[in-house]
């Protein structure tokens, strides 16, 4: 999620059209602070036209105060939305968390 719309663009238009990704399963990773972003549904919606199967969303806690003991840029809501974001526009969500 660090690219850019643009840079997501130019990868599916420059590599992936060129490659033979057909059979291959595709997964990203996202963080939940992407969903503040104003290309987030853009982007989402060219990783489901990439063919993203999983979407990885780096979720550590559901839990603001543990968000801000480890110093995490995102909410317990920002989860939420991009998990639920994923899951409509994009692919299969996937949580990574820590414990």
């Amino acid at each position: 999620s660090l690219l850019s719309l643009k840079e997501l663009e130019y990868l599916y238009s420059n590599i992936f059209s060129r490659a033979n990704v057909n059979t291959a399963y595709l997964g990203f990773e996202v963080h939940p602070e992407m969903v503040r972003n104003p290309d987030c549904e853009a982007k989402l919606k060219l990783l489901k036209d990439m063919g993203v199967g999983r979407v990885n969303v780096g979720v550590q806690a559901f839990d603001d105060n543990v968000l801000r003991a480890v110093n995490r840029r995102h909410t317990a809501s920002d989860c939420y939305k991009i998990i639920e974001m994923c899951q409509k526009l994009a692919a299969e969500a996937e949580l990574e968390t820590s414990r």
